[in-house]
């Protein structure tokens, strides 16, 4: 269903609030706590985690052409979703470009 790869181990169901999802890119390493995740769950701020990034899909939704149902991936690990709905998978460019948008967000 995953394509092999499973959810990374800082989104399992029994994940303590200090576990972290690490994001590497050439150009810095970003940690974002589950906690973190979960707390960009609305239209106005979305975020979601797939195959261990992290994505902001806030204004993607717009866009998004399945329509703006993507949003309810909002706040979690949306891997299983992600792959369900994409079993043909997504350009690599637009993931990270949806990634490079967490990067650069402002740490709280």
């Amino acid at each position: 269903m995953c394509n092999g790869k499973t959810a990374p181990t800082a989104l399992t169901n029994n994940a303590q609030s200090t576990d972290t999802i690490s994001t590497n890119t050439t150009k810095k390493l970003l940690e974002v706590t589950n906690d973190e995740l979960r707390s960009h769950n609305a239209p106005s701020d979305a975020w979601c985690a797939v195959h261990g990034k992290v994505l902001s899909i806030t204004d993607f939704a717009a866009r998004h052409p399945g329509g703006d149902v993507i949003l309810l991936a909002s706040g979690r690990d949306a891997t299983v979703l992600f792959e369900t709905y994409h079993p043909r998978g997504v350009s690599d460019k637009l993931v990270e470009k949806l990634q490079s948008i967490v990067y650069n967000a402002p740490q709280q």
